[in-house]
């Protein structure tokens, strides 16, 4: 179990660096601010990835349900992409974009850990 932990937290970190910090804002035609900001951003990822794996390792797939949650929190009150409630397509796009970015990590490590 410590092994699919570790390679979560490597492959979240990983993959939500690269898809959600570097190819999100390249297809966006942002600028890319995990190179102005490369230590926060891979401290906030691992952070993440960290408590998402330990939530994994106790509560399983539930935690799916928690990262759809945070995702949509974390673009309404901290990155104000949501515009209230009522934008039901933006909560789903990013509930969605971060159950991507954190749920096929632990798909990935369920398979890499057999």
């Amino acid at each position: 179990m410590r092994k699919q932990f570790w390679l979560y937290v490597i492959s979240a970190l990983i993959f939500s660096l690269l898809f959600g910090e570097v190819l999100g804002p390249m297809i966006a035609k942002h600028p890319l601010p995990l190179l102005q900001f490369p230590i926060q951003f891979i401290v906030y990822y691992f952070v993440l990835a960290t408590i998402f794996g330990w939530l994994f390792k106790k509560m399983g797939s539930w935690t799916l349900i928690i990262i759809f949650a945070y995702g949509v929190l974390a673009e309404w009150l901290l990155f104000t992409n949501i515009k209230g409630l009522t934008d039901i397509p933006g909560i789903l796009f990013f509930g969605l974009f971060y159950l991507f970015l954190f749920g096929v990590p632990y798909w990935i490590s369920k398979k890499l850990a057999r």
